[in-house]
């Protein structure tokens, strides 16, 4: 993703909440799209001065946003207009960001219902960041929703940038003077809460975002085998491929995502000490627990991997031909919780089909990036056919060979 593109996605709902660096090393200037009551020249060479990035304003009527907004996506950085275009000029999908609404601030209360407005009708992925919650709330505190809570970790230069935006206030940290009422704001013991190497936010999901459970049990209403596992070669080739694929021989506790069947469930047991295998059809997983139950080390579980993991950790995650069923959104945040689940020498596998299918949320291709960027995880070995792809992703990073000591 380019810087540019980043931008753009990030500013969409609420500004810039960072740079990637505490002061650009090199030349870089961010197009200003606004009307010009907001755009002031001290502002931007402050800004310049703190962060060596220049800010080139735009300015344009309120009509001439929303029409530049439509007609040419490419010429802005970041755009100033009214709350109530939003709906209309951001496209669907997009992450939107904002201060937590329970935070006791009304400034952060206002702007975060607005944008919550717009996530729910338009059915994108609400964060919230909450501030103030670290001085005010207590453990188990009743007005917090804990269970939203979702840890998004730093990277050291992210944690720098933090650390250097915050120190720039420096009014609310060294105060106005030694005269009485121009003490520190905020004072050290609430500032550690923001030198953790993670960021928190509140996370509002949209609703319909993954197919249904009705669907898949009407596919195994209509036939046991709807995808044919169990007769077409491609299938049982399939299988042999994703078993040749495992870049170890052995694992102690594995999970496979969309069991179906059984048919890879079976396989993957022979590498296992334990398996637990998950699917969403009820139908499904008694075919597969038939399939299965001379194999003591085998759990299969009627379950929505979406919203219900097995607990404990794994070290093999198996997602095979499921991830399409999910949008974007939900498989990120799937893929982040299989990620807090995974052993220090984990393995993920996906295997996807890279045809078109019209009822799928997301295509092979775009399952497998979202995989990778949301796991962050090292590509250990790629299998892509036509018809196919087979992403092995590890903890450990190396190939088979280097693990073996074959090559130094």
């Amino acid at each position: 993703m380019s810087r540019r593109t980043l931008l753009k996605g990030a500013v969409a709902a609420a500004g810039i909440a960072g740079f990637p660096y505490v002061h650009a090393q090199e030349k870089i200037t961010l197009r200003y799209l606004g009307t010009a009551v907001n755009q002031s020249s001290d502002i931007a060479k402050k800004f310049q001065e703190d962060t060596g990035i220049q800010i080139q304003y735009i300015p344009v009527t309120t009509d001439d946003v929303a029409k530049r907004i439509i007609t040419q996506p490419n010429s802005f950085d970041i755009v100033d207009t009214e709350y109530f275009s939003l709906k209309k000029l951001i496209p669907a999908g997009t992450l939107l960001v904002a201060p937590w609404r329970g935070d006791g601030h009304r400034d952060h209360r206002v702007i975060a219902e607005i944008c919550a407005r717009i996530a729910t009708s338009r059915h994108d992925l609400l964060l919230e960041y909450p501030i103030w919650l670290w001085h005010w709330a207590k453990p188990k505190d009743p007005s917090v929703p804990w269970s939203g809570f979702r840890r998004l970790p730093l990277s050291g230069a992210a944690a720098a940038t933090k650390q250097a935006a915050l120190s720039a206030h420096r009014t609310q940290i060294d105060g106005l003077g030694p005269d009485r009422g121009n003490e520190p704001v905020l004072l050290p013991d609430f500032l550690e809460n923001f030198a953790s190497a993670n960021e928190v936010f509140v996370a509002t999901y949209p609703a319909g975002d993954a197919i249904s459970r009705e669907y898949f049990e009407q596919l195994y209403e209509r036939r046991d085998d709807p995808w044919r596992l169990t007769t077409r070669w491609y299938e049982r080739r399939k299988r042999a491929i994703t078993m040749a694929s495992l870049p170890r021989a052995r694992f102690a506790r594995g999970l496979e995502i969309g069991s179906s069947v059984g048919l890879l469930t079976a396989e993957l047991a022979k590498s296992c000490d334990e398996l637990v295998a998950v699917d969403i059809s009820a139908h499904a997983v008694e075919l597969a627990r038939a399939r299965t139950r001379d194999l003591p080390n085998v759990r299969v579980l009627n379950l929505d991997a979406t919203s219900d993991l097995p607990s404990g950790k794994f070290d093999l995650v198996i997602l095979s031909e499921v991830g399409y069923f999910w949008s974007a959104v939900v498989l990120t945040q799937a893929i982040l919780n299989i990620k807090e689940q995974l052993t220090d020498d984990a393995v993920v596998l996906a295997c996807h089909w890279r045809h078109e299918v019209a009822d799928y949320l997301l295509a092979g291709d775009e399952v497998h990036r979202i995989i990778r960027e949301a796991s962050g995880l090292p590509l250990v070995a790629t299998h892509l056919e036509e018809d196919f792809r087979i992403d092995v992703l590890g903890i450990d990073g190396r190939s088979v060979a280097r693990r073996e000591g074959m090559v130094e």
